[in-house]
């Protein structure tokens, strides 16, 4: 079931000890769903929503210039998407 209020609260990528990582945030979902996080060049990650209502994904050693768009799909059927870009 979702809440209906699943967002991705950020999509931020830094440099971190000499390589990019692009970190995203999801917020409000409902604990125990599932999410994805698939970038524009389709790499992805996946996890679960914790006990409250967020969840993370850790995209590391992203290329200098790095940019696109983050899309999150939650398992109830939700999604958001959000640009990002690296130093």
């Amino acid at each position: 079931a979702c809440s209906s209020r699943e967002r991705m609260n950020n999509a931020s990528c830094k440099e971190r000890n000499g390589s990019n990582q692009l970190k995203v945030i999801l917020m409000d979902g409902v604990e125990g769903d599932t999410f994805n996080v698939t970038l524009t060049d389709g790499s992805t990650r996946s996890g679960t929503i914790n006990a409250r209502g967020k969840g993370k994904a850790k995209f590391n050693n992203r290329p200098p210039g790095d940019a696109g768009t983050a899309t999150a799909e939650w398992g109830c059927g939700e999604s958001a998407e959000k640009p990002y870009s690296c130093p």
